[in-house]
């Protein structure tokens, strides 16, 4: 199946979703940039499985919005889409946390952060997707998501602190929250979801303090 014999079979196959159209509509429009944009080529062959399988309910809510953010970051389920946590979800976070550091702190020349991530692997344990095809989400793990961060911050001029990832060691939620005080660094980030499902993952924003904002500046 091609992109558009894709689109037109998901547009039928949501249709008696019992969803608003609006959502139904942006889910069309999400997926359609995810199989059109070489940025998510490998991507594909399971988007393509996934719409000969019929499974609808799956890509509606895989792409219907973005991943919301709840208690100190974005977590949930790790996946293909952009209700999903996955590279393009988590970096575009990342970018935005950026913006935000900027404005926060525009007095402030030198910004830095410290990086800290479970033991989290994506193994596909609900069974979602093709085996057999290429999955590029497959053992993408906590440090993969946090050397992909730092690479984010790096690359709009943030200082960026994070253990050895050839290590294989990690640093936990009060150790993160230590060294945000003890390297005078502007905030963190923590690659984990905490107590979900194991094939969930996310990613949890620290304040200079050590801790996780509160109203009005998460939503910022």
């Amino acid at each position: 199946m091609n992109h558009k014999e894709i689109l037109a079979a998901a547009q039928q196959g949501f249709e008696p979703i019992p969803v608003e159209p609006k959502l139904k509509q942006t889910a069309l429009t999400n997926l359609e940039h995810w199989l059109t944009a070489s940025m998510f080529e490998t991507y594909w062959p399971q988007l393509e499985f996934l719409a000969a399988q019929g499974r609808w309910p799956l890509l509606l809510d895989s792409f219907y919005r973005m991943i919301p953010f709840g208690t100190g970051g974005r977590r949930g389920p790790v996946g293909i889409g952009p209700n999903r946590i996955n590279p393009y979800t988590i970096s575009t976070s990342v970018q935005v946390h950026v913006e935000y550091l900027k404005a926060r702190f525009a007095d402030q020349k030198e910004k830095s952060i410290v990086i800290a991530w479970d033991v989290r692997k994506f193994h596909d344990l609900r069974g979602l997707y093709n085996p057999e095809q290429p999955n590029p989400l497959l053992s993408l793990s906590s440090c993969d998501l946090g050397v992909l961060a730092s690479r984010v911050y790096a690359a709009n001029g943030i200082r960026t602190y994070l253990l050895d990832p050839a290590e294989e060691s990690y640093i936990s939620t009060p150790e993160l929250s230590f060294l945000i005080r003890a390297y005078h660094t502007q905030g963190g980030l923590n690659v984990s979801a905490s107590h979900n499902h194991p094939d969930d993952n996310g990613g949890k924003f620290y304040n200079e303090q050590g801790g996780q904002d509160i109203p009005p500046n998460d939503q910022k």
